[in-house]
């Protein structure tokens, strides 16, 4: 019985080590989860940071009538009060409004970061996966050559990501089809939820506008996601629920492709047994 037992964790070790993904490939997607899980921490701290700043004026009052009955002659300043005074003021506004602009700043982050995981594991997949460089896409790009050389091999790799997305025209493309379309020629690609899907695609255009429009919605903004009832030249006010459904749909979609990796690298190796 022992024997038997030992066998079998011997096997099941052996089956979990093939699930494994090696270093290299999940590197980049643990930066992206330590990157997405800063910026929703920094979001709320900012939150409560500006919320607790209602309660200055009264702190600073409180504190003047302390000094004033001790007899102390520091006491806070009159520019000190209005100063107070005017961020309360802000800072109820914002809490009113639901912080639109600090939402607006961790959604754009969460697109930036989402750009740079796929740009990034790219890259590795070119430096580690004996494959990824005998793609014919890859084969195809136009190098200049004296531009390569120039380069050390990190940086190679990340000079061809940047020509494959121009190869596929990556920067014209909307949603998860920019980041598809890169991740297709070495067979990474595949299907997205729909739910997921709408929701960067979404994220996508209204970080467009928050970039580009300075935060107004313009017409291309409404037209593509009509769901959200926009009106043209007005402000977009990006609520919580908004960006909590963009962060998760972002971590979901890093979830799928990685599900991909896992099962891409199982075939390669599969066929690389078999030869």
């Amino acid at each position: 019985m022992k024997g038997k037992q030992k066998t079998k964790g011997k096997s099941s070790k052996a089956a979990k080590s093939k699930k494994e993904l090696p270093s290299w490939a999940k590197e980049p997607f643990r930066r992206f989860l330590t990157h997405v899980r800063e910026i929703d921490q920094v979001l709320h701290l900012s939150m409560r940071g500006i919320a607790s700043l209602r309660g200055a004026p009264g702190l600073l009052e409180a504190e003047s009538v302390l000094a004033e009955a001790l007899g102390d002659e520091e006491r806070p300043r009159a520019e000190e009060m209005q100063d107070a005074r005017k961020l309360a003021e802000v800072a109820q506004s914002e809490l009113n409004k639901g912080f639109p602009l600090l939402h607006s700043q961790a959604m754009v982050s969460l697109w930036g970061s989402l750009e740079d995981l796929m740009r990034t594991f790219l890259s590795a997949w070119l430096a580690n996966e004996p494959s990824a460089k005998q793609v014919e896409t890859i084969r195809k790009l136009k190098i200049a050559v004296g531009e390569y050389e120039s380069l050390d091999d990190y940086e190679r790799c990340f000079h061809m990501v940047d020509l494959l997305e121009r190869d596929v025209h990556s920067p014209l493309r909307q949603g998860v089809s920019r980041f598809e379309s890169i991740l297709q020629p070495f067979g990474l690609s595949g299907k997205v939820d729909s739910e997921v899907q709408k929701r960067v695609y979404e994220l996508f255009q209204v970080r467009n506008a928050l970039v580009h429009r300075r935060g107004v919605a313009d017409r291309r903004l409404t037209e593509a996601c009509p769901w959200l009832n926009l009106t043209p030249g007005k402000p977009i006010s990006v609520s919580h629920e908004m960006y909590a459904g963009y962060a998760e749909a972002v971590a979901q979609y890093a979830t799928q492709v990685v599900g991909r990796v896992r099962r891409r690298l199982r075939r390669l190796r599969q066929a690389d047994g078999a030869g």
